[in-house]
């Protein structure tokens, strides 16, 4: 079930993805664009499109894998793997390169979903325990939601989250 819901995992989350890393593109005024997708070019904006569909598909997702007991830990290792891997390829081809491309946003969309998702995988496949965790699990999963909403509306004052990378 597990391997089952992961290949879904990745498809959705792929797919989401990249419609909100082109959002911007398709619907150039609107508020709820702007704040899936900012048009300032940080760092956290650049590298930060997959954590709300891993979020969404976490809450899908839930019912059957909520009573891991390493749930929340593979929701933040995906989020941590997915954002790393993105930010890797995204600045290797901008410095080899010296400049932004399409194609690329693509490829570390696809690469970052797949080695995220299979981390998440990897670690559910681990547990072995018979209690109940369901209601840690969406407490946590509504936990991170949150966070997630308040670091992407009230940014700290790092350069990471504010600082335009080019």
């Amino acid at each position: 079930m597990y391997l089952y819901l992961t290949i879904l995992g990745i498809l959705f989350i792929t797919l989401s993805s990249i419609i909100i890393n082109f959002l911007d593109n398709i619907f150039p005024n609107n508020k709820i664009s702007y704040y899936l997708n900012s048009n300032k070019k940080t760092a956290f904006n650049r590298t930060s499109t997959t954590i709300l569909p891993i979020i969404i598909w976490n809450f899908v997702s839930i019912p059957i894998l909520g009573n891991n007991k390493l749930f929340l830990i593979s929701i933040i290792t995906n989020i941590f793997v997915s954002c790393c891997i993105m930010y890797t390829i995204k600045y290797a081809m901008i410095i080899i390169f010296r400049k932004e491309n399409s194609l690329v946003d693509i490829i570390s969309i696809v690469i970052s979903t797949i080695f995220g998702s299979i981390t998440s995988y990897i670690i559910l496949l681990i547990n072995n325990s018979n209690q109940n965790y369901m209601k840690y699990s969406i407490i946590g999963l509504v936990i991170i939601l949150v966070l997630y909403l308040i670091i992407k509306k009230y940014n700290p004052k790092s350069d990471f989250f504010t600082k335009e990378m080019y």
